[in-house]
Order: C-alpha cells, then sequence, then structure tokens
C-alpha cells in the first residue's frame, strides 16, 4: 500500500471513529428522521446526504452516488451491544430511484479492516422493507469470519460502522440514488430454504442444448476470466471462444456466455455479487473459476497451507450454495478448479521479457475454453 493510500486510510478511520456513538433504543437502530451522525467517507465527486419529509414513515435520508473512477460510501458510526448478537439481522426501509444499480450495505468493526457485506438492488421505485439475516452479509475479507462460526473473530456485537457505498467490485460506479428509513434489529428472520437442483451436474443444460433451445451461460471469475492483458478480452477471453465452441458443437446461435470476471475478485466477494450477478436474471448455467486470488491473499497474510486450504474449500462451497439459493434452483453449477501456474507457452510474456505466469494469452485461453468444452460431451 502506497503511503498515499495509507494516508488516506488513516483519515478515514479518524473520520468515522470521531462519529458520535449510535444508543440502540429498544430494536431501533436509526428513525432516519435526520442525517445526524451519517456523513460522506470517501469518493469523487462527495456523495450527497440529504433529509426528505416523504419517508416511510415520516422522514427519511436520501443518499446520492454520482459517477466516479473511486469507491464512495456513506455512513455512520453505531455501538452494537448484546442485543445484536441475540437478533436475526437487520432490516429497513428502502426507496430505488428505478435503476439496475446495487449498492453494498456494510457492517465493520473498530478497525475498519473485518468488513461483511450484503448487496441490494435500487430497481423499485416503491418502498420495500429489506430484511438481511446475519448470514446474508458475506465476509469479504480473510480478517473475517462468517457470521456465527464457532470461532469466529467478528460477532454482530463487535460493529463499529455502518456504510452504504461501493466497493471496487461493482464497477461501473453510474450515478444513483435512494431512500432510506427505519433500520431495525430483527429478532426473527427466516432463513432462506436451501435449493439444491434437482438434477446432477448439466443435465438440464444439456437437455436444452441438444434441444437447441435459448440458453444463457454466466462466466463467474477474476481478471482470468475477465481477460486481463488480451488486445481483444471480447473475442479471446475463454467465455467468448467457449461461446464460439458450444454454438459450433451444438449449430445454433441462442447461446450466450456473458462474462462477469472483475479482475482482482475474490470468491467471498463474487458470493456478495450473486444477487446482482445471478438473483436478477438466473442463467442456465453459471461457471466458477476462482481460486487463485484467494490462494494468494491468504499466502501474504501468512495462512498456514492446511488452513489455507480449509477456508478456500469453504468459499467454493458456499459459492455453490448460494448461487442455487439466490437462482432457486433454476441454475446449473460447474465449479472450475484454479490453476496457479501452466505451461509458460500459453501465458502472456511481457514487454520486458518477463512471463505473467497468472493471465493466459489468447492462444492459452482457447486451451482453457476447449477443456470447459468437454464438460457439455457428457451423455
Amino acid at each position: 500500500m502506497s503511503v498515499a493510500c495509507r494516508h488516506r486510510r488513516m483519515i478515514l478511520q479518524a473520520s468515522l471513529l470521531a462519529l458520535p456513538a449510535l444508543a440502540l433504543a429498544a430494536e431501533t437502530v436509526d428513525e432516519c428522521e435526520s442525517g445526524a451522525g451519517w456523513r460522506p467517507l470517501s469518493g469523487r465527486p462527495t456523495p450527497r446526504v440529504e433529509t426528505t419529509s416523504a419517508g416511510h414513515d415520516g422522514g427519511a435520508l436520501r443518499l446520492s452516488f454520482f459517477e466516479s473512477r473511486e469507491a464512495s460510501f456513506v455512513g455512520r458510526a453505531v455501538a452494537a451491544n448484546e442485543d445484536w448478537d441475540r437478533a436475526a439481522g437487520l432490516s429497513f426501509w428502502l426507496k430505488g430511484d428505478g435503476s439496475e444499480n446495487f449498492l453494498a450495505v456494510t457492517l465493520l468493526d473498530e478497525s475498519l479492516t473485518r468488513r461483511h457485506a450484503a448487496l441490494v438492488g435500487l430497481r423499485s421505485k416503491e418502498w420495500q422493507q429489506v430484511r438481511l439475516r446475519w448470514d446474508d452479509f458475506v465476509p469479504e475479507t480473510f480478517a473475517s469470519d462468517w457470521f456465527g462460526e464457532p470461532e469466529a473473530r467478528m460477532r454482530p456485537s463487535d460493529v463499529r460502522a455502518l456504510w452504504f457505498g461501493r466497493w471496487f467490485y461493482l464497477r461501473p460506479w453510474s450515478s444513483c440514488s435512494f431512500e432510506l428509513d427505519r433500520i431495525c434489529l430483527e429478532e426473527r428472520l427466516p432463513a432462506p430454504p436451501d435449493r439444491p437442483s434437482e438434477d446432477c451436474g448439466l443435465a438440464r443444460t444439456l437437455a436444452k442444448l441438444k434441444a437447441r433451445q435459448e440458453v444463457t451461460i454466466a462466466a463467474l471469475g477474476d481478471s482470468i476470466t475477465n481477460g486481463f492483458r488480451l488486445e481483444r478480452p471480447e473475442r479471446d477471453a475463454w467465455p467468448a471462444q467457449l461461446q464460439k465452441l458450444l454454438r459450433k458443437r451444438f449449430d445454433y446461435k441462442a447461446i450466450q456466455v456473458r462474462n462477469l470476471g472483475i479482475g482482482g475478485l475474490e470468491t467471498r466477494q463474487a458470493i456478495a455479487l450473486l444477487p446482482r450477478d445471478i438473483g436478477a436474471a438466473p442463467p442456465d448455467l453459471a461457471i466458477a473459476h476462482f481460486g487463485y486470488n484467494d490462494l494468494t491473499a491468504m499466502e501474504e497474510r501468512r495462512i498456514p497451507e492446511a488452513a489455507r486450504n480449509g477456508i478456500a474449500a469453504r468459499n467454493l462451497r458456499e459459492l455453490v450454495q448460494r448461487i442455487r439459493r439466490v437462482s432457486c434452483g433454476r441454475t446449473d453449477v460447474l465449479l472450475v478448479a484454479t490453476v496457479p501456474a501452466g505451461p509458460q507457452a500459453l501465458f502472456t510474456q511481457l514487454p520486458d521479457g518477463r512471463q505473467d505466469i497468472s493471465h493466459p494469452h489468447a492462444e492459452g485461453q482457447r486451451v482453457f475454453a476447449e477443456a470447459l468444452l468437454a464438460a457439455f460431451d457428457a451423455p
């Protein structure tokens, strides 16, 4: 991290922790009647906090975010206590702007390094109550654990800040706004039913392909999927190459492979994005290729190898289960193991002569797509 980045982070931490502590009255966290305690925390142009008298129940807050090249947040300090541990989660009233934008509701500890996020969409222009269980909040960093695990380093009672905003993985950062009213602790929230696929593997997707029906495939991944270092990722990244191969194999064109890869993405952040990437319009199949960034990040944090592998496996299991949950069981899942390195001839050579053994060039991406095509050979 650069000196400038560290300096900005120190200013951000200081400004947040200087906010007045929020006293919990019964089960209410914030009535949102005024903007007291709420403030923009980052981003240029600076997000705006306003009040409106036309809330769901009295006054409300209006939070506005602008097109920007920077992550941006609005938030306030909270002083969570044991009531938060006894609660099942949070609820609040939300009125969106009708856009396709999503924002993250983020819970942070005092150090701001342990973060749990849940995505909310802004499509509805009517007041709706959003209910989020603690296990809807995804630990974004390896300093965080899943809420409710026996040895979790952060519990709901450790929350010291509540943010609404956009991390790097929520690009593009277009302008949007929403209104917020009455944030409460919820004593009981029903758990969503697990929705495993009725058929194993790719049976339903294969049946549609063989019948030449319209098929949509979501390619979830990091910079490898995104096509980093390729001159024409829209043509040469493996999702585009797989689409071409599938159309040729099944001899029709109504097959779409959407490239949803984001550079730098880790599995947990991909899980946080599922309401947007899968839940908004469930595809027939999700191909998930994650793990490289997870393992390298954990290695940098000196997590022992045995624990590292266990954490990565836990995250991947959670990814599969949540794809099924948010798609209501409609989406098949193909999980692809990460390959930390392969034949150097398949990877990009940099101008200075060094080899980038993380990112395949166009031919390497083709080899990857052809390997994936074999999964569609099942009877």
